[in-house]
């Protein structure tokens, strides 16, 4: 994200700068032959029908590589670019500080570590009320009430 001029009013400029780290690409490319994969196998022929995009399957790598920066897009739900962590690469420490500032938290989808398996939203709630109890210095909420600290037997009545 860079400002886009010196007036405070203008949008930043936002890029998303895909496959700028080079492992990046091969995750991706990865991805990309487990899914062709898949959609060549035998059991899919009954549902597949003719290739769209690419018009003609790329017989290389870097063929593959082309067509996939050419067509990767966004779902305009970018996360893990402040990364939360506690190693030296981590952007946000575990209570959302941004490291080597002072009175900065960063409580959105960029601070998650890695991406979840699921729509982002429910995740980014969480961390936000996380983040809520943090600034009023609320304790750890009990994961379990006080009474089931420990566990009951397998049929046992908790009263």
């Amino acid at each position: 994200m860079r400002l886009r001029s010196a007036d405070p009013k203008a949008a930043p400029r936002i890029a998303y700068e895909f496959f700028s780290e080079p492992s990046d690409m091969d995750v991706f490319y990865e991805g990309y032959l487990r899914a062709m994969k898949l959609a060549q196998s035998k059991e899919l022929t009954p549902f597949r029908g003719q290739l769209i995009s690419p018009r003609t399957l790329p017989k290389t790598r870097a063929e593959a590589e082309g067509w996939l920066r050419s067509t990767a897009i966004t779902a305009h739900h970018p996360a893990g670019t402040c990364a939360m962590g506690t190693g030296e690469d981590a952007v946000v420490d575990p209570q959302f500080c941004v490291r080597g500032m002072e009175r900065l938290r960063v409580v959105d989808g960029s601070a998650m570590p890695d991406l979840v398996s699921a729509h982002i939203n429910a995740c980014i709630l969480m961390m936000a009320e996380k983040a809520a109890d943090l600034l009023r210095y609320k304790p750890e909420k009990q994961s379990q009430p006080a009474l089931l600290k420990e566990r009951p037997a397998p049929g046992q009545l908790v009263s």
